[in-house]
């Protein structure tokens, strides 16, 4: 595997796992079964009646995907939305607009990474989520670079193969190698990097049955005190403290306190081992 392609994988699997992990408290491991270069068609017997995640990478205009069976993919909105995996073959339309958010969460993990590892930008979204036909299949014509991935969810196995134009390889084998984020010159390409933003009041611990009992006017008592700061979270990350107002009809976050530049840098660089 040349360098590129196995820093990219890592890339992949060390922050689809970070993503996934705040979801739940099962342990979750993520393992590359193996990755090659291949037509679209070539899979589509294996995964036609099943979904395909369609993906853009707006910065270079390359095409991509993620294919996965159906009732793994609603097991992951079963997680999004309940905090609890499980199969099921019926996808809702608030099951899909689970699904479209977790792969939106997914992509956006690994843009900051590569930047970092590789020192150019690149902006992953997620399109559309479409069920795997023969017609869908021939719009995929190119060579793509195919990861197939297997994920462990507590006792549960889940699939998904990961692919990317093969343009993506050679475009980044054309340009300079890896930076560092320290020795990025033109610091320019950090700016116009989107990534997710939360600002976290609390957590609880809840027991599944009690989530699926929620009615309107329960109270859900968090773990911490209001007289404390609520935080400002990027990337799973905490980077300021402030207080939660109301501006113009909407809630917003008055800081109080900022991680220095460094600190901040370091935090959003770490990451899971």
């Amino acid at each position: 595997m040349d360098d590129f392609i196995d820093s990219f994988s890592q890339i992949i699997s060390d922050n689809f796992k970070s993503v996934l992990q705040t979801l739940t408290s099962e342990k979750i491991f993520i393992n590359l079964n193996r990755n090659d270069f291949l037509r679209v068609h070539e899979l589509s017997k294996e995964f036609k009646g099943e979904i395909l995640g369609s993906i853009i990478e707006n910065v270079n205009n390359i095409r991509g995907g993620m294919f996965f069976y159906r009732k793994d993919l609603i097991g992951l909105s079963n997680l999004m939305l309940i905090g609890k995996f499980q199969h099921e073959d019926m996808f809702t339309d608030e099951k899909m607009d689970a699904a479209m958010e977790l792969m939106r969460q997914l992509l956006s993990s690994i843009n900051v990474p590569f930047l970092e590892r590789f020192g150019k930008k690149v902006d992953f979204q997620i399109r559309e989520i479409l069920e795997v036909d023969d017609a869908l299949v021939r719009e995929y014509d190119s060579e793509y670079h195919a990861f197939f991935f297997n994920l462990q969810i507590g006792e549960e196995s889940v699939n998904i193969v990961f692919f990317i134009d093969s343009l993506l390889n050679r475009i980044f084998k054309e340009k300079d190698g890896a930076k560092d984020v320290s020795k990025i010159e033109n610091v320019d390409l950090l700016l116009d990097i989107e990534v997710p933003v939360a600002v976290k009041i609390g957590t609880a611990q809840m027991f599944l049955k009690d989530l699926l009992n929620l009615a309107s006017g329960n109270v859900i008592e968090l773990d911490q005190s209001v007289n404390e700061p609520v935080e400002l979270v990027v990337n799973n990350k905490t980077i300021a403290y402030g207080e939660v107002v109301v501006a113009d009809g909407y809630f917003g976050l008055k800081i109080k306190e900022v991680v220095n530049k460094a600190e901040r840098i370091k935090r959003l660089s770490d990451r899971e081992a």
